[in-house]
């Protein structure tokens, strides 16, 4: 049973971006909205310090209200971002890049701990640390893989942890929006060993996009029957390219 979402959620603006609002009703309303972990092992801090758009040890405490049970897990709630127009603008210069409408709305909206959507994942924003996610985006962004390939910015880890989504930057901005590309040391020996990227979606408002519809298709019960790939297109959706289930 979904667990109740608090008067935290409910406090969106008016001008908040419609799919950044339904991706996180769709969550709040899915079983996959549970505990999460508040204490971690010393393998799982190790862990925890490079997935999913996040350096950071532990979620905040704040996403907490009455701390964990003796398992270490507790019920969580968003709370507001302190991710600003000025921050953002800050992030950019830093990186160079304009970064997507759509992250920007999100990472400005609600502050959430590192979340599996069930097809992906989104990067973490914490109200203790707002600029965790840039953090570790410029600490990714010295791996050799990344020096090798330095149009690709970081954006999350691959499904699998395999790999990473990262924005394209040679691609340039597509009305206030990019591809995201796929980059592994795994596609080093594929068809095209010099290729270590492949285009993953033609936006990130797509990728959001597929995330929506998971949820719907989860939500639905509909993955009883069917696989998510063939579910996408017998609704007239194209599914996301092989490769990107193996990062």
């Amino acid at each position: 049973m979904a667990l109740s979402l608090g008067a935290g959620y409910a406090e969106s603006g008016d001008n908040m971006n419609p799919k950044v609002e339904e991706l996180l009703h769709l969550y709040f309303s899915s079983e996959l909205y549970a505990p999460i972990r508040a204490t971690f092992s010393d393998g799982e801090l190790n862990w925890s310090r490079n997935y999913g758009g996040s350096c950071d040890a532990l979620p905040s405490s704040e996403f907490f209200p009455l701390g964990p049970d003796e398992s270490g897990y507790a019920n969580w709630s968003p709370v507001d971002s302190p991710i600003t127009a000025n921050i953002i603008t800050k992030m950019e210069r830093c990186l160079d890049f304009k970064l997507p409408v759509i992250f920007a709305e999100f990472i400005s909206f609600k502050c959430l701990p590192v979340i599996n959507y069930g097809i992906g994942c989104l990067p973490s924003v914490d109200p203790d640390h707002p600029l965790i996610w840039l953090e570790w985006c410029l600490r990714i962004q010295e791996q050799p893989l990344f020096l090798e390939n330095p149009n690709c910015i970081p954006f999350v880890h691959g499904l699998n942890g395999r790999g990473f989504l990262c924005f394209d930057t040679k691609a340039g901005e597509i009305r206030g929006d990019c591809p995201l590309v796929m980059l592994s040391t795994d596609f080093l020996d594929a068809e095209e060993p010099a290729k270590a990227s492949h285009v993953a979606f033609p936006t990130l408002e797509r990728y959001f996009d597929i995330l929506i519809l998971y949820l719907r298709y989860f939500n639905s019960g509909s993955w009883r029957e069917t696989d998510y790939s063939t579910w996408l297109r017998d609704h007239g959706e194209e599914p996301p390219p092989k490769l990107y289930f193996y990062i």
